[in-house]
């Protein structure tokens, strides 16, 4: 308390974040909470530093499956920043496309991800320009434009990264790229090596993410020996229906892939939900259970519907 108001919004910038990307959510929204009071009163003086408050809530609101604080707090400042002109658009609308991205409704990710790319190309004052060319990256590769996907990741790869905490996106961004031109081998050793750097550094929370995309590009097998290790480190619900989709993946078991998908819809995570119904109806198809497959997959269809077109395997 005694520090100078300087020290403390870099402090309270960097726990925010450091706890964000660990899992621990609750703790570094109260961290957030703590610290954003003064990183307004600090704004004209640390304008960048006090985003990274900001930044960290927001890591911890859609790791942490709360979409929809973000969306009502992220889209306040979007706006905000739309009426003034001030140079964070780009950021407000970054976290946006992240956020849409998580629960599946790609062409919204898609909209917002494309404005960030613009407005950053401009003004990069938080160095977020690669974190959004990774997000269009993962949003063309899951809607099927493999092209257009890959002309983003050239584009990633040539930018100068300074902003750690995007790292696994950018990964995830050149693996969902493989992905979609057919190399889903090389695209789950990649999320792999990803997923077990961030468990080293006790990045959880960004490990459970990176767990769980390993899973939907085939490798539930392996995702499932990672999984198991952070259920219990990391927060929210969301990691734990991440773990019980990928543990009934790995067992082939179609009756708790839909139990997973009804928890997945339950947190307005639908492509994640109509990829579990769409796998039990594979199962159930496998196994001459018809109707059960017919019901499934009518369900995965259902969902798919507000997910714009996704094309994911």
């Amino acid at each position: 308390p005694d520090s100078s108001s300087r020290a403390r919004v870099y402090s309270f910038s960097a726990i925010t974040i450091a706890l964000a990307i660990s899992g621990r959510y609750d703790a570094a929204l109260g961290e957030a909470q703590r610290g954003f009071p003064l990183a307004v009163q600090m704004r004209e003086e640390m304008p960048i530093t006090g985003g990274g408050i900001v930044l960290g809530g927001c890591v911890a609101w859609f790791l942490g499956g709360s979409f929809a604080a973000l969306d009502q707090t992220v889209g306040a400042l979007y706006q905000r920043s739309a009426e003034i002109g001030d140079t964070f658009l780009g950021l407000w609308a970054q976290m946006l496309a992240r956020n849409a991205l998580m629960r599946g409704r790609l062409a919204e990710a898609e909209r917002f991800a494309a404005e960030a790319v613009a407005l950053l190309r401009l003004h990069d004052p938080a160095l977020a320009l690669p974190w959004a060319l990774a997000v269009l990256a993962q949003v063309e590769a899951q809607r099927g434009d493999a092209e257009r996907a890959r002309e983003v990741v050239r584009e990633l790869d040539r930018q100068p990264r300074h902003m750690a905490i995007c790292e696994a996106d950018l990964e995830l961004a050149r693996a969902w790229s493989e992905a979609g031109s057919g190399d889903l081998a090389g695209a789950r050793r990649r999320i792999a090596a990803i997923a077990r750097a961030q468990c080293e550094t006790g990045s959880d929370g960004l490990a459970s993410c990176a767990i769980h995309e390993l899973a939907r590009l085939g490798g539930a097998a392996e995702a499932v020996l990672l999984i198991e290790k952070l259920a219990d480190c990391v927060d929210g619900p969301l990691v734990r229906a991440w773990s019980r989709q990928i543990q009934a993946l790995a067992e082939h078991d179609a009756t708790a892939l839909e139990a997973a998908g009804g928890a997945l819809e339950a947190l307005d995570c639908l492509l994640d939900a109509a990829e579990s119904y769409a796998s039990a109806a594979a199962i159930h198809a496998d196994a001459g259970r018809r109707d059960a497959a017919s019901r499934a997959a009518a369900r995965a269809l259902e969902l798919t519907a507000a997910c714009g077109a996704p094309r994911t395997p």
